[in-house]
C-alpha cells in the first residue's frame, strides 16, 4: 500500500498532547526520548501498555506529526519549528493542522470534505463527511473510525461547534487569523510542499482544507522582517492572489 492510501490518522489528539510532542520537537528529542516523555506526559488520560496500546498508537502518531516525520516533511518541520516560539499562542492550532495535513494526506483529505461542505451548506454533518471519505478511501471499519477521530480532533481543536440541530456541525468562529509566515506555511503544505512566495499569481490556490483559518496575507518580505523570524520561505516581489475554492 502506498504512503499516500496510508490511513495512519486513527486516535482523537488534544491540543495539549500536540503541544508537548511539538515541545519535543522543538528541543531536538529523539524518537526515543519523545516516545518515552509523551508515553509518561499521556499515562493518566490513556490506558494500554506498548507500542499496541491506545496510549501507544496514539504517541505514534504524535511522533509522525511533530517528531518522527515522513522524509518529505522534514523541511516542513523545520519551518513550523521556527515558528513555535515566536508565534501567538491561539496560532499553534495552525501550525498544527500543517504539520498533520503534511504527515497524514488522510487527515488533509477529510479536512478538505469538511471544509467543501461547509462553503455549500454552512453547516456539516459527520456521516456526511464520512460517506464522502468512503467514497474514495473504501468502505472499511478503518476509514470510518479514522474519520470520526479527525472529526472528534477538529472539535475538540474549536474549529467546529454543534448547532442548534442535533448532529450538525458549522464554523466555531470566523476564520482565525494567523501571521502571515504561518499563512505562508499553510498554503505551502495545501500545494504540495511548494513555497508560495516562490509562485505565480495564479498559481497560489487554498483549498477547501484550510476551512478554519484566514491565509489571505501569504508571506512577503516585509511581513516576515516585521515577524524578526528567519524561516525559509523565501520572499518574493510580487504577493500572491489567494483563489478559495
Amino acid at each position: 500500500m502506498s504512503e499516500r492510501r496510508t490511513i495512519g490518522f486513527d486516535r482523537e489528539l488534544r491540543l495539549e498532547w500536540l503541544d508537548a510532542a511539538a515541545a519535543r520537537a522543538a528541543v531536538g528529542a529523539t524518537p526515543a526520548d519523545a516516545r518515552v516523555y509523551l508515553n509518561e506526559h499521556l499515562a493518566d488520560a490513556l490506558g494500554g501498555e506498548g507500542r499496541s496500546g491506545n496510549r501507544g498508537k496514539t504517541v505514534t502518531v504524535l511522533c509522525r506529526i511533530w517528531v518522527n516525520v515522513p522524509h518529505r516533511c522534514e523541511q516542513i518541520q523545520a519551518n513550523a519549528v521556527g515558528l513555535l516560539g515566536v508565534v501567538e499562542p491561539e496560532e499553534r492550532v495552525a501550525l498544527h493542522w500543517a504539520m498533520a495535513m503534511s504527515a497524514y494526506p488522510f487527515f488533509g483529505e477529510v479536512a478538505a470534505v469538511v471544509g467543501r461542505l461547509l462553503d455549500l451548506q454552512g453547516d456539516v454533518e459527520r456521516q456526511a463527511v464520512i460517506r464522502r471519505v468512503v467514497e474514495t478511501w473504501g468502505d472499511r471499519p478503518a476509514v470510518s473510525r479514522a474519520c470520526r477521530a479527525v472529526w472528534t480532533s477538529m472539535t475538540g481543536w474549536g474549529v467546529l461547534s454543534e448547532t442548534d440541530r442535533r448532529g450538525r456541525y458549522r464554523r466555531r468562529t470566523t476564520l482565525r487569523h494567523v501571521s502571515p509566515a504561518v499563512a505562508g506555511l499553510l498554503c505551502e503544505v495545501a500545494n504540495g510542499g511548494t513555497d508560495p512566495s516562490r509562485m505565480g499569481p495564479r498559481e497560489t490556490v487554498v483549498g477547501p482544507a484550510l476551512f478554519p483559518f484566514d491565509v489571505s496575507n501569504t508571506p512577503n518580505a516585509r511581513s516576515v522582517k516585521a515577524r524578526q523570524v528567519e524561516v525559509s520561505l523565501r520572499a518574493s516581489s510580487s504577493r500572491p492572489t489567494i483563489h478559495r475554492h
